[in-house]
C-alpha cells in the first residue's frame, strides 16, 4: 500500500466501526503521551483507510487513538493540515482482519480479538481461513472465538480486569468444559482474592475455588481424563519378564545376595534411629557397600519395578 497525505477533514472517523472495547481518552497518560508525540512529530506510523465513497471522504480502518488526538489537537488550533495514511483495497472482511493485525498500534486485548473473529464469522469465514488470514492457528481462533460465549459474569471480569483470559480458558479445561461451572469457579476465586485484599485472581486462587465448591457440593468433582495406559504386552514381552522374574528369585536365594539384602534392612533401621554424627559415619560404608548392591541385586531390582509398571 502507497502512503499519502489526506486531509485531516477528510478521513471519516466511526466510533462504532472501533473494535476497541476501552475509552483511551479516560487514560490521560497514554493519551497526552501521544498527544506529545504527534504535537511534536506528526503522525509518524500512516493510518489505513478504506477506499474514498461518494463524497470524496475516507472510511478510518485502523488508527483511531492518533486520529482522535489529531481532531483534538486541531480544535486547539495546532497547523495539521493532512496526515499520512494508506489506502485499504479490499472488502469489509478483509478489513476486519487488517484490524485485527494492526489494533491501532496496541495488540488488541482477548476480548476485542473475539469480537473481530466473530464479525468475521458473519461473513461465513470458517475458523481455518480466519487462521490462515491471520497468521493463527484454528485452534487459537477457536479458543479466541468462545471467550463471548462464557456467562455475561465472566465477560465483565475479564473487561474489568478482574481475571486473565487465560486464567478463565485454564478453568474451563480443568473442569470438563461447562460453562456454567467456570463461572462459579471464576466468581468463587474473585470473591476470595478481593477477601484478602487482591486485585485479580490468580491460578492459586481458582484452584482453591475448585476445591472449596467442590467440598461444599457447589459443583461436582473434577473428572480428569484417564491416563493413557502402556500398550497391552506381546507373549515374547511376557515370556522375557518371566525369565527376569526367575532370575531375580534366584538371586535373591543367593547366601551372598541374601545377606546383603539383610544388611541393608539392618543399616535402614538403624539411620532412622541414629543422630547425625553416627550416620556419617555409616554413609561412607554405605557408598563401598553400595557398589556391590547395584551390581548384584540392583539390576534385577530395576527390571522387577519395570515389570510392575508394565502389567
Amino acid at each position: 500500500m502507497n502512503t499519502i497525505e489526506i486531509p485531516v477533514d477528510r478521513i471519516r472517523v466511526d466510533r462504532h466501526q472501533n473494535i476497541r472495547q476501552k475509552n483511551y481518552e479516560d487514560n490521560a497518560e497514554k493519551w497526552n503521551e501521544l498527544k506529545a508525540q504527534i504535537k511534536e512529530r506528526g503522525i509518524i506510523v500512516p493510518v489505513i483507510v478504506g477506499k474514498p465513497d461518494a463524497d470524496g471522504n475516507y472510511p478510518l480502518i485502523d488508527g483511531f487513538r492518533r486520529m482522535g488526538v489529531t481532531a483534538e489537537l486541531v480544535k486547539e488550533g495546532a497547523a495539521i493540515k493532512a496526515v499520512p495514511a494508506c489506502i485499504r483495497d479490499g472488502n469489509d472482511a478483509e478489513t476486519l482482519v487488517d484490524r485485527l493485525i494492526c489494533g491501532d498500534g496496541v495488540p488488541f486485548d482477548p476480548l476485542e480479538q473475539a469480537a473481530v473473529i466473530y464479525k468475521l464469522r458473519s461473513y461465513k469465514w470458517p475458523d481455518e481461513e480466519i487462521a490462515q488470514k491471520t497468521g493463527r492457528s484454528a485452534q487459537w481462533v477457536k479458543r479466541t472465538r468462545d471467550l463471548l460465549d462464557h456467562h455475561p459474569e465472566v465477560i465483565q471480569a475479564i473487561k474489568d480486569g478482574q481475571i486473565a483470559a487465560s486464567e478463565v480458558r485454564r478453568i474451563q479445561t480443568k473442569v470438563g468444559g461447562d460453562k456454567q461451572i467456570t463461572a462459579a469457579v471464576v466468581d468463587e476465586a474473585i470473591a476470595e482474592t478481593v477477601k484478602k485484599g487482591g486485585n485479580k485472581a490468580t491460578k492459586a486462587a481458582s484452584d482453591l475455588a475448585i476445591v472449596q465448591l467442590q467440598a461444599s457440593g457447589a459443583i461436582p468433582p473434577v473428572v480428569t481424563p484417564a491416563s493413557r495406559g502402556r500398550k497391552p504386552m506381546t507373549a515374547k514381552a511376557k515370556a522375557a519378564a518371566a525369565a527376569r522374574k526367575a532370575k531375580l528369585e534366584a538371586a535373591k536365594k543367593s547366601p551372598r545376595n541374601a545377606d546383603l539384602i539383610q544388611f541393608f534392612a539392618d543399616c535402614t533401621d538403624f539411620l532412622n534411629s541414629a543422630d547425625r554424627k553416627e550416620k556419617a559415619r555409616v554413609h561412607g560404608l554405605l557408598e563401598f557397600v553400595g557398589t556391590s548392591w547395584r551390581i548384584r541385586y540392583a539390576p534385577f531390582k530395576h527390571e522387577e519395578e519395570e515389570e510392575g509398571k508394565a502389567e
